[in-house]
């Protein structure tokens, strides 16, 4: 898998696939600058980024001066924690708050974080020898679908559907009873449903001792109806149903995150496949959601 992430990233030092860069300063909005300093760090020839550069993007000189009075002071101190509102705030705070996401990244993400970071000099640095820089970075790119240019888009979709499979597998181990088979249109490994979306619901009723609702309505044409990955657990020698199952989604984006976890609600799945157990839903995304 990592020699296959390794091809896909050979790319990355080519910025022109990065569009539509974020414009708003809002607290919501401060993930996405943090991951964009990160992209600057991953494609600079440099191999790094300091805040003076996203200003010159930004054009935004005052937006990480020092804070002067007691009150910009104390909230300097605190944990960071921002609010969630989509209205623009002042370029100081915003400043500061980007800062604090780096910082919490640099010291919560640990050994996971695929950078360096010097709080004097206010520079990420990538250290393109660390075990998970691209794992960390396909991750990355794959959360922010909305900037990268549509050729390139297939790639990380493609890889956190992937990747959201082996972290369902070592979630839910084979040696522990648990089968985890991939339901989504992209079928390059591992147990999956074939056919169009008919017969992946006859498969899958099959395995789970149970059949199809029979006011399903399903059309002609393949997909996965909203399901990437179906997780159910079977006992040896024994058909009846009552079967644990989990149901998964991945989803990049962070926008419709509470539609796409809606598209493997237990209703949505039991009007096409009668269910006598309310399976757990669960939704993959690699954004930075706190």
């Amino acid at each position: 898998m990592t020699t296959n992430m390794q091809n896909r990233c050979t790319w990355m030092k080519d910025s022109a696939v990065f569009t539509n860069l974020p414009s708003s300063r809002t607290y919501k909005s401060t993930n996405k600058f943090a991951d964009y300093i990160e992209l600057l760090a991953i494609t600079s020839m440099d191999g790094y980024c300091t805040f003076s550069m996203l200003l010159d993007i930004m054009s935004e000189e005052d937006a990480f001066t020092t804070p002067n009075t007691q009150e910009d002071q104390l909230e300097e101190s605190l944990d960071y924690s921002p609010k969630v509102h989509s209205n623009n705030i002042s370029q100081h705070e915003f400043g500061r708050h980007l800062l604090k996401c780096i910082e919490y990244r640099n010291d919560h993400f640990s050994d996971y974080w695929p950078f360096t970071y010097d709080k004097n000099t206010r520079k990420v640095t990538a250290d393109t020898d660390h075990q998970y820089f691209y794992l960390y970075n396909c991750m990355l790119l794959s959360s922010l679908l909305e900037i990268i240019h549509q050729n390139y888009r297939s790639l990380f979709t493609t890889f956190h559907e992937t990747l959201s499979y082996e972290a369902v597998k070592v979630l839910f181990p084979e040696n522990a009873g648990w089968s985890v088979k991939y339901f989504g249109a992209n079928q390059e490994y591992g147990e999956f449903y074939s056919g169009n979306l008919k017969d992946k619901f006859e498969a899958l009723a099959k395995d789970l001792s149970t059949c199809l609702n029979p006011k399903a309505d399903f059309p002609s044409s393949g997909g996965d109806g909203g399901l990437d990955a179906i997780v159910f657990r079977k006992f040896l020698n024994d058909d009846r149903a009552m079967l644990p199952i989990s149901t998964v989604q991945s989803a990049c984006t962070g926008k419709g995150l509470e539609s796409k976890a809606r598209e493997t609600s237990p209703y949505r799945i039991g009007s096409r496949i009668l269910l006598d157990t309310t399976p757990t839903n669960y939704l993959i995304t690699p954004r930075d959601i706190r």
